[in-house]
């Protein structure tokens, strides 16, 4: 979770420049993957993605178990990727 902080932590800087920026995260079959210093992200838990659900910007989650409860943007691994460049053409 800590890796997960740094993450949104910047995510936050970066919102208050000019820059666009998406998060996008795969939940995957594991809470994380390190591996030559870079972390993948894999939210699992509802409360992770509550917190998700919180901030501004640019959010989604790619998953195969989409959360109706949890206001956030959902895809799953076999929606087009179209779908989700149009989300982000959108934003």
């Amino acid at each position: 979770m800590l890796v997960s902080i740094f993450f949104l932590k910047v995510y936050g800087k970066l919102l208050k420049t000019d820059k666009r920026v998406a998060l996008i995260f795969y939940q995957g079959s594991t809470d994380a993957t390190l591996s030559k210093g870079t972390a993948v992200l894999c939210p699992k838990s509802d409360r992770f993605l509550n917190h998700l659900s919180k901030l501004t910007g640019a959010i989604c989650v790619i998953s195969d178990e989409p959360k109706d409860d949890i206001p956030i943007k959902f895809f799953t691994p076999s929606q087009a990727i179209q779908d989700l460049m149009q989300w982000l053409r959108d934003i």
